[in-house]
This record gives C-alpha cells, sequence and structure tokens, in this order.
C-alpha cells in the first residue's frame, strides 16, 4: 500500500471515528498520530511537549497494522506546525507510558485540528528482548525462573517484607528517574553549564597551578612550623597564668591607689589658677619659639649629620691620639727653636714676595767689604760688626742635635 493510500484510509478512519461521536472535547485541539505499533498505550496517558504536560490521551485504535492514537492538547500548545513529531516513552519497563510530542517550526503551516502526524517508535519491548534468544537461552532462562521460584517457596513473607522495606527506596528512585526523565532541558542546561564551567578552569590550568603549588607551598611551611606552634601552645597555658596572676593583682593597686588620688585632690584643684597664670608667659614665648623654629631646623640637619661625623671620629681619633704621641718628643725639641724657624720663613717670604710679568722674583743684595780679590775678608767696615746669636739662645737652650751632642 502507497503512502497517499495509507494516509487516506488513515483519514477515512478518523472521519468515522468523529462521526461515530469523536473522542474529544469540541474545545480541545487534537492530532491523530500515527504509530507501527503502541503497546501499552491506554487512554488518559500524558502528552508531554518540551518535558511539560500538555495533554492527554484521547483514544488508541488499530487500523491496517498500525495505531492511530488521538491525543487532545491544551490550547497553549495549539496548533501545532509541520515538522511535528511525535514518540512513545516509558516510565518503567512494563508500566506507564508517555507520548512526548516535538512541535514543528512555527515558520511552518498550520496543522489543522485533527490532522495526521506521523509517529516514530524506537522502543524495545521485553517480549522483543525474550524473542531474540534461541531456545537453549530460553531453556535455562526458564530453569532459572523455576529455581528462584523454589527459592522463593515459603518465603514469602519475608520477601514481602523485603520489599515493602525497599519500597520507598525503589519509589523515591522511581521519582528520580521519571525526573531525569522529564526534565530533559534542564538537564541539558546543566550539562551545558558544566561543559562551560570546564571549559574556563582548563583555560585557567595555569592559575589553578600556580594556586595549588602555593597551598603546597603553605602546607609545608605550617607542617616545617608545626614543632614551634607545639611549643608555642605548650608555653600558652603558663602564659595565661601569668596574665591572670597579674589581673588578680589589678584590684589591690586600684585599691591602694584610692588614697593617693584622695591626697592628689588638693593639688588638682589649684592646677586651674596655675594654668591661668601660664597662659600670659606662654603667649609671650610664642614669638620666641616662631624665631626658634628656623635654628631647630638646621639643629635637626646638623644633628642628623651628626652620627656619622661620631662614627668618623671614632675610628679617627685614636689614630691622632698615636700620632701625637709619637711627634711629641720632635715637638719637644724643636718648641724652643721657634722664632728661628718662623724668623727664616718670614724673611724667605719677603726675598719673594715681589712679582714680575711672568712669576715671583727674588733680589738679592750682596754687600762688599774690604776684601781681597779672592774674597778673602781681611777686615770689617766701619760701623758693622759681627754678632750672631747661636740657635736657641732666645729660649735659653743651648744648640744640640738630635744625639744631644752641641756644636763643635
Amino acid at each position: 500500500m502507497s503512502k497517499a493510500l495509507a494516509l487516506t484510509a488513515a483519514a477515512a478512519v478518523i472521519s468515522s471515528l468523529v462521526l461515530a461521536g469523536g473522542v474529544a472535547h469540541a474545545d480541545d485541539y487534537s492530532v491523530k498520530l500515527v504509530f507501527p505499533s503502541a503497546p501499552s498505550v491506554l487512554k488518559g496517558e500524558r502528552v508531554v511537549v518540551g518535558g511539560i504536560q500538555a495533554g492527554k490521551v484521547a483514544s488508541v485504535r488499530a487500523k491496517d497494522g498500525q495505531a492511530v492514537v488521538t491525543v487532545t492538547l491544551d490550547q497553549a500548545y495549539a496548533p501545532l506546525h509541520e515538522g511535528t513529531t511525535a514518540a512513545i516513552e516509558w516510565k518503567a519497563l512494563l508500566g506507564e507510558r508517555v507520548i512526548n510530542v516535538t512541535p514543528g517550526p512555527k515558520s511552518s503551516r498550520k496543522l489543522r485540528d485533527g490532522a495526521l502526524v506521523r509517529g516514530m517508535d524506537d522502543r524495545v519491548e521485553l517480549d522483543e528482548v525474550l524473542n531474540t534468544l534461541d531456545a537453549p537461552t530460553r531453556e535455562r532462562l526458564k530453569g532459572t525462573l523455576a529455581q528462584l521460584t523454589k527459592v522463593v517457596d515459603g518465603n514469602e513473607k519475608p520477601v514481602n517484607d523485603t520489599l515493602a522495606a525497599t519500597a520507598p527506596t525503589l519509589d523515591a528512585l522511581s521519582n528520580v528517574l521519571a525526573g531525569l526523565g522529564t526534565d530533559g532541558p534542564a538537564i541539558h542546561d546543566l550539562v551545558t553549564r558544566l561543559d562551560a564551567m570546564v571549559g574556563e578552569l582548563d583555560a585557567r590550568r595555569g592559575d589553578l597551578s600556580t594556586t595549588v603549588r602555593d597551598l603546597t607551598a603553605q602546607q609545608t611551611t605550617l607542617t616545617a612550623r608545626q614543632a614551634e606552634m607545639q611549643s608555642t601552645l605548650v608555653r600558652l597555658p603558663g602564659a595565661l597564668d601569668q596574665a591572670r596572676s597579674t589581673l588578680d593583682k589589678v584590684p589591690g593597686a586600684v585599691r591602694a591607689a584610692g588614697p593617693l588620688l584622695r591626697d592628689l585632690a588638693p593639688v588638682t584643684a589649684k592646677l586651674p589658677g596655675v594654668t591661668s597664670q601660664l597662659t600670659p608667659l606662654l603667649r609671650d614665648l610664642n614669638p620666641t619659639l616662631e624665631q626658634l623654629r628656623p635654628t631647630a631646623a638646621d639643629l635637626s640637619s646638623v644633628l642628623a649629620q651628626t652620627p656619622g661625623l661620631l662614627d668618623t671620629s671614632s675610628a679617627l681619633l685614636p689614630q691622632v691620639s698615636s700620632t701625637l704621641d709619637q711627634l711629641s718628643p720632635a715637638l719637644t725639641y724643636v718648641r724652643p727653636y721657634t722664632p728661628e724657624i718662623m724668623g727664616f720663613l718670614s724673611n724667605w717670604g719677603q726675598a719673594g714676595a715681589q712679582f714680575d710679568s711672568q712669576d715671583h722674583v727674588a733680589r738679592v743684595r750682596v754687600t762688599e767689604g774690604t776684601t781681597s780679590p779672592v774674597g778673602v775678608l781681611t777686615s770689617l767696615p766701619p760701623g758693622i760688626t759681627k754678632g750672631n746669636r747661636k740657635p736657641g739662645q732666645n729660649a735659653g737652650q743651648t744648640w744640640t742635635d738630635a744625639h744631644g751632642d752641641t756644636i763643635r
């Protein structure tokens, strides 16, 4: 039978059903879902759209080896559009079935009330699984079931008690599985978010690695200092005892301070008068303090350099002291000859104090007396006397050399 002929026959069946009284309320929107088979699908079963209940099964009919399931939808989900698909899903292996309708795109043509929609059925029923087993396997399964019957026989009550005890757990598990089966969009959103989170973690694995290394280092440090922390905790009770002992002494100290404060009360009463007398003095001192401000600033700078100077002096003064100790004998020896040394330096400076266009000049004057042609002094000119002082004569000290010998 061609597809067009099958659809025509299905339309004729549906028309006859409508003429016979119909199955849908006049206010409901209904469509006919055509499945290859619809085992265990009963009237009143739920119809969901996007995981939300949107209607129910109105009737189930067989036509030409196929199942025609009439479903009614709430007006909020009507009308459907071309491209709509439907599938039979099950909530338990041998129990409730659910019709899951996937609407077509809204840009497609609308489906009229009572339109035919091709359904998909990729379910595997228990009887189909059993039919796939070969005869030996089915025989062994039958033997297993028989053995199970023998085991249960006579133990019905314990088995029933066990099933009754596990019924809440199975019911809760059924609810969880039902939630997983009907809340597909939420699960899809959860998986999407988990994927995004894992991607973000992968993008920041360097930061996570650094954080883990830092935590490891901190843990290592804490482990290394565990002994110190333990020692501190051991000493803590003693410290607390000492603190408690100190705090216990505070009330006694406060009581002892009471008489002292009472004795200070008269003096404290006189403080306002002293303050009033000090006010004019402080007012007069204010200009002086303003003038001292620059001095204080300079003094601060000097004091800032003083530590460095003292550090340098502390290293230099011992050396200076040692040098002076070594120079003391030489200075003691030279001191009597100070006039002669200063006179020599003064005369030498005066002799070379004049300048010409280039540098210092010294003028030397030679006094010629009565001499022989070879420069031998025979007699002194009139008015010239010869009286040279010996070195050290001014200080009453005889000239000696470094060894204490006099002039020979």
